[in-house]
């Protein structure tokens, strides 16, 4: 693992910096002289696809949402399910499978989703009078990535690309870099306490310690793809969109 020397705290967190001058910023904070002349247009040009990552680790619907969604998937599986009742339809589909076995197991998955569904709907919390709770409830989704981590894993990804090393959760400068990222893509200076390290140490562990969580290696897999292309052509994709 890379590391760096303590620096001392500035106050470049708090500077009135314009948002023009935060991709320069971040790529000099991750590789100093290293920096690829094209890595602040890649990170200008990343900046909406973050900024979508974050949005949708965000998200996460009210349970009346949830109970509508549901109502709409059990009505689809319904339809199905009553389809593939019919006689001539499933000889048609013996006939494309061509192999009745194989065809009667995928016809259970309609029905095994269907009554999933009703049970998830069922679990939807409700008052007394049988009226859906107001709220969001408690997240459920397994390994779901919070929009730091994402922004950390960007930050990773980078900085394994200039240096041909990981940065440790504790690397001061990863961490200010992921300071910066998380501002231009956010609008916001937030981070708990006055260190930065502190600050970002969890989220980059998150990282470094999942290497092949789905989301993260797909994701990692097109941010190194699509800097490298930018580095050969000198350009990102589309150049000429990007602010």
């Amino acid at each position: 693992m890379v590391s760096s020397a303590p620096m001392s705290e500035d106050n470049a967190f708090h500077s009135k910096c314009t948002l023009n001058a935060f991709p320069d910023l971040i790529a000099k904070t991750i590789a100093g002289d290293k920096a690829p002349p094209v890595l602040p247009q890649f990170i200008s040009f990343q900046r909406n696809d973050i900024n979508a990552a974050i949005m949708e680790a965000n998200y996460r619907p009210t349970r009346t949402e949830q109970n509508e969604d549901l109502d709409i998937i059990i009505e689809s599986l319904a339809v199905v399910v009553r389809k593939f009742k019919s006689t001539f339809t499933r000889e048609v589909l013996a006939a494309a499978a061509k192999d009745r076995r194989k065809l009667n197991e995928l016809l259970k998955a309609p029905v095994a989703l269907l009554e999933l569904s009703k049970t998830a709907k069922e679990l939807i919390p409700r008052n007394s009078r049988g009226q859906i709770k107001a709220g969001r409830g408690k997240e459920i989704i397994r390994d779901r990535l919070s929009p730091k981590a994402i922004c950390a894993a960007f930050i990773v990804e980078i900085w394994q690309f200039c240096h041909e090393d990981l940065p440790g959760p504790q690397t001061r400068a990863a961490a200010a870099a992921a300071q910066y990222m998380w501002m231009f893509v956010s609008l916001r200076d937030e981070r708990w306490g006055n260190d930065v390290v502190n600050s970002w140490r969890h989220h980059f562990k998150t990282v470094l310690n999942n290497p092949s969580h789905s989301t993260l290696a797909m994701k990692r897999m097109l941010w190194r793809r699509t800097l490298e292309q930018a580095v050969q052509r000198g350009r990102v994709p589309w150049h000429g969109f990007v602010a």
